[in-house]
């Protein structure tokens, strides 16, 4: 004859695994699963290769939240492509202050998102994690006075504007530093002083 189950013992195992189980996903870093979370949603022109789910996202260099979501939009006419990506943000991680008095955390019910990029300058760029992985991260800085161009037609979640990257900044002034010399060199009047140069070199021998 079987022995019948004690509920007792039964109800008792599975309250001691479920601790054990919250306990456990809280010393590894689960918390996060519990905290608060807020999506935004960035537009990136330039080339994203690099950029991958979980990606960190910065702010100021800290760790305040990661890519959640890339999807690649292509438009019909044009064919230009454009890459979105949905950062999930954990506000629970930095501190709004006023006077130096923490007022609440970093979600947007504090300062509003219209504040932030439109005053503050919120903006998203792509920057480089490891020259050796070629991994990237999603930098967000604040830049008062740039424009807010935003590129997103009716986005799922708040968008924040995209700058270009430092990288893709600097080959953009080269590329016009290159075009404003190719405009004003007058090559003929460069082409005569070499060949008299070369003239006078070919006498003096």
């Amino acid at each position: 004859m079987s022995k019948k189950s004690n509920p007792t013992i039964i109800g008792a195992f599975v309250v001691g695994a479920i601790i054990l189980l919250a306990t456990a996903v809280a010393l590894f870093g689960g918390s996060e699963y519990f905290a608060k979370h807020e999506y935004y949603v960035a537009y990136f022109e330039e080339d994203t290769k690099g950029l991958r789910v979980g990606s960190n996202v910065l702010l100021n260099g800290v760790r305040i939240g990661y890519v959640s979501e890339i999807a690649l939009l292509m438009d019909e006419t044009t064919f230009a492509t454009i890459t979105r990506a949905t950062l999930e943000i954990l506000p629970d991680l930095f501190y709004v202050t006023d006077t130096g008095r923490i007022v609440g955390t970093g979600s947007q019910d504090i300062v509003g998102h219209d504040r932030l990029v439109h005053e503050a300058g919120l903006r998203a760029q792509v920057d480089t994690q490891s020259i050796v992985t070629g991994q990237l991260v999603v930098s967000l800085s604040l830049n008062p006075g740039t424009d807010a161009v935003m590129r997103g037609v009716d986005p799922p979640h708040p968008e924040i504007p995209t700058m270009p990257s430092d990288s893709e900044a600097f080959i953009a002034k080269v590329q016009k530093v290159a075009r404003n010399i190719g405009e004003n060199m007058d090559i003929e009047e460069i082409s005569m002083r070499i060949n008299g140069i070369l003239k006078g070199l070919d006498e003096l021998t």
